[in-house]
């Protein structure tokens, strides 16, 4: 696990944030398809892939 949170611009203490995080449980074309972007980003600096559980 990584921590992805840092104060952003403008930001200060007892501003709200929302954030979701998705599961496609079961759904196998979704996660084969995210396996092709991954692999295609996966040179790409900057970015933080987060790879199936």
């Amino acid at each position: 696990m990584r921590n992805h949170w840092w104060w952003r611009p403008g930001w200060a203490t007892g501003r709200r944030f929302l954030t979701w995080h998705l599961t496609f449980a079961g759904q196998d074309d979704v996660h084969r398809l995210a396996a092709q972007y991954r692999d295609a980003l996966k040179d790409v600096e900057g970015l933080s892939l987060i790879p199936d559980p």
